[in-house]
């Protein structure tokens, strides 16, 4: 007789003593374990406050474009104060009224003009006209994001300085036994003022590689050579000679001796991006049939748009200085509303944002007229174009590839919003020797190609739109797995076309989850040095993050957080309209090389599992 048949005990038997019977797997034991372990958590430590669209305030507030109006209005009002504090300071009214304008100018430049392929042009013939810049633009170079922060830099260098030799002064009034300014350290604040705003400006460190080949140090000694030839011609007693340079910036003949310095800092960032364009060839276009920007393909040679996942299918990107509709948009009475923004401040912020959280909302992305043709090129898409290939990966989703399609023109109008988010996240274009990501330089130092008269480029990353689809989640629709588009660094936009709600299927997003994945892909080393960072993001949130979002807003995330569709809870569909971005070198969905991330995903598949009975 067995030990069992005698004291009537079974080791298999002890999950069913403890009501548990139907438990079959140690990996749902597991995930009931840690399911367990959550809930005592959120009682220990409450969830974080929500905000808007139902997101933890710790991950930020949404931001919000602006119209050219309403910036206009807001640098009118930087004015009026910056000049009413520096009159208070004591300051002469002509001083205080050019740092104040100075000030606005740095506030204007929060939008990018339309010109500024006429300015690369002029500055660089050899890079070809207006019009080939702005094609190169569409293909996938960064001009516009290196030309806007060109601007800032320009514009809030003329600012700091003024207002800070202003604040400098009112301190030595105040306190005349200490000498704040000293003659011999000109040079020296100088430089650094202008290293220190340079760098702030150009806050993404290969972007900032592809502008530094500059010598600041030459037209600071000009602007002190010419101040001191104004202090000579003051004929000022010989007292004055010990006294800082730097003040006579504030009077009218060094203001304009202020305005040649900035003019030829301007020039020298100018031409070491130019330069830094010409060696990585991010301006060089494509010539071959397959790569060369879509047209709309003949019409005896249509193909299933299933063809181009994975590859680049020449999809043009869109200008967000409207560079290329610019007259278009002054000429169009039918226009009902005005062109949208979004700052370069906001664009830094969201972008510490992506690279902390894996995400960001921004409300009101799209004008009325476009979220109106993305919404009509999505329901109309199969009288248009039959060839569009529809598939459904998972029960009750529609996914709809559009890209080579012949609406694929009507829907790239909404990507004009956040494009400057999309280069500032994904920089490209400063050749790889320049620095910047430390896989660029392992992966992508790779050859060199002899183009044109035998000069020799070296290749830099090159982004290309790798997604555009529809998504559509019926009535009833189940859940997504947990899933990542890439396993490299790349960006997703989610444009819904209808509201929003937690009970229609919003997208479920694992905060800091991308940083489980490295820059240069998947490895198990990554996953476990960057764990401590990511439970402290998901601990500081709460839970997950269902974003609400309303039709034009966009939620953007990088490619490899964690993320899925929630089940459609309602009787009605969920369309959404979905843009992916991507290096050529690194497309999706990208190779899985840690097991540790793929156990880490059906974990919370399990556990997901677990909370629709043991909620």
């Amino acid at each position: 007789m067995s030990w069992v048949e005698i004291t009537g005990y079974d080791p298999s038997c002890t999950w069913r003593n403890h009501g548990l019977a139907n438990r079959e797997s140690s990996a749902e034991d597991f995930a009931s374990v840690g399911l367990l372990l959550l809930r005592r958590h959120k009682q220990r430590y409450p969830p974080a406050v929500r905000g808007e669209g139902n997101i933890p305030v710790v991950y930020g507030k949404p931001y919000r474009p602006i119209t050219a109006e309403a910036l206009a209005q807001d640098v009118e009002l930087c004015r009026k104060k910056q000049r009413l504090r520096l009159l208070s300071l004591g300051l002469p009214a002509s001083a205080a009224q050019a740092a104040a304008d100075a000030k606005a100018a740095a506030a204007a430049c929060e939008i990018l003009g339309s010109s500024w392929a006429e300015e690369i042009a002029a500055a660089s013939p050899n890079l070809g006209p207006s019009s080939a810049l702005i094609a190169a633009a569409k293909a996938g170079a960064p001009l516009e994001l290196h030309m806007h922060l060109k601007s800032v830099f320009c514009a809030t260098l003329k600012a700091a300085l003024l207002c800070d030799i202003a604040a400098l002064q009112e301190q030595q009034i105040k306190q005349p036994q200490e000498q704040l300014l000293q003659p011999e350290a000109d040079m020296h604040w100088l430089l650094h003022v202008t290293e220190s705003v340079f760098k702030d400006a150009f806050y993404e460190p290969s972007i900032r590689a592809a502008a530094s080949a500059c010598d600041f140090a030459q037209p600071a000694r000009e602007l002190l050579q010419a101040l001191q030839r104004i202090r000579t011609q003051q004929k000022r007693n010989s007292s004055s000679l010990k006294e800082s340079l730097l003040p006579l910036l504030l009077t009218e003949d060094g203001r304009g001796a202020l305005e040649k310095y900035i003019a030829a800092v301007d020039k020298q960032v100018l031409g070491s991006l130019c330069s830094s364009w010409e060696r990585s060839g991010v301006l060089q276009t494509q010539a071959a049939p397959q790569q060369r920007r879509h047209e709309g393909a003949p019409a005896r040679v249509r193909q299933l748009s299933a063809l181009n996942t994975g590859k680049d299918a020449g999809t043009p990107m869109a200008l967000s200085s409207y560079a290329d509709a610019a007259e278009r948009c002054k000429s169009d009475t039918r226009r009902k509303s005005s062109p949208l923004f979004l700052r370069a401040s906001d664009v830094k912020a969201a972008r510490t944002a992506i690279a902390k959280h894996g995400f960001v909302v921004i409300k009101n992305a799209l004008t009325p007229e476009q979220l109106q043709e993305a919404s009509e090129g999505g329901l109309k898409m199969k009288e248009v174009d039959p060839n569009i290939y529809c598939t459904r990966p998972t029960y009750g989703r529609l996914h709809c590839l559009l890209r080579g399609s012949l609406i694929e023109q009507s829907l790239l109008d909404a990507q004009r919003l956040f494009m400057p988010l999309v280069h500032s996240y994904l920089s490209s274009g400063a050749p790889p020797e320049a620095g910047g990501f430390q896989e660029e330089r392992r992966l992508f130092v790779s050859e060199v190609q002899t183009v044109n008269a035998g000069c020799l480029c070296l290749r830099c990353r090159r982004l290309f739109v790798s997604e555009v689809q529809t998504v559509n989640a019926d009535a009833l629709a189940l859940s997504q797995p947990w899933h990542r588009d890439n396993s490299h660094r790349g960006l997703t936009v989610v444009l819904p076309l209808v509201s929003i709600s937690h009970s229609n299927g919003p997208t479920e997003l694992l905060p800091g989850s991308h940083v489980l994945i490295g820059e240069g892909g998947d490895s198990w080393l990554q996953w476990l040095r960057s764990l401590p960072a990511f439970l402290k993001v998901v601990v500081a949130g709460g839970s997950t993050v269902k974003a609400e979002i309303q039709p034009g807003d966009a939620l953007v995330y990088d490619s490899r957080l964690l993320h899925r569709g929630q089940a459609n809870e309602t009787w009605h569909p969920r369309p959404t309209l979905i843009l992916r971005y991507d290096y050529k070198e690194t497309p999706p969905p990208g190779v899985y090389t840690s097991t540790g991330i793929v156990w880490f995903m059906l974990l919370l598949d399990v556990i997901n599992f677990q909370e629709l009975y043991y909620a």
